[in-house]
């Protein structure tokens, strides 16, 4: 077996993307040799830990509110070509992701962070969830339709 270490963030919509067209690249190779190991890269290490307002956040990361228009329409325009539903109007704040990278790490133990990954980006790219509360991390495994642990 060949090992993929992966470094990434379940807010980065890249890394979603990203996840996406290697889900699918693999599965279209089903003998392929490799297995997937998921590694915490925090795209905001000093994002307070009750996180922010998303809104706030990419106007200040990108310059203002056009810049931060056209690069999430980029980013819009590249999940609709995979047929990923975003729904960022659902998406109110920007969390803090060191819980989310501790459920990882802890999942990656037991051997299934593929589904738990799967999970924290369905809950935040398509349903707009914090993955960054601590209860949320609590019940995130045990969810219905998410059964990932």
């Amino acid at each position: 077996m060949i090992k993929l270490d992966i470094m990434s963030d379940p807010i980065c919509p890249w890394c979603y993307i990203g996840k996406t067209q290697l889900d699918r690249a693999l599965a279209s190779h089903p003998d392929h040799p490799f297995t997937v190991e998921w590694h915490p890269f925090q795209l905001n290490p000093d994002m307070p830990a009750e996180g922010m307002d998303r809104r706030a956040y990419l106007e200040g990361k990108f310059g203002g509110k056009a810049a931060a228009v056209q690069v999430y329409g980029n980013i819009e325009r590249q999940a609709q070509t995979l047929g990923l539903s975003i729904d960022f109007a659902a998406m109110k704040r920007t969390p803090n992701t060191i819980n989310a990278h501790r459920l990882i790490h802890w999942a990656g133990l037991e051997q299934k962070q593929q589904g738990l990954v799967d999970a924290l980006f369905d809950a935040y790219f398509c349903k707009g969830v914090d993955i960054g509360e601590s209860d949320i991390c609590v019940i995130l495994p045990k969810k219905p339709g998410w059964n990932v642990m």
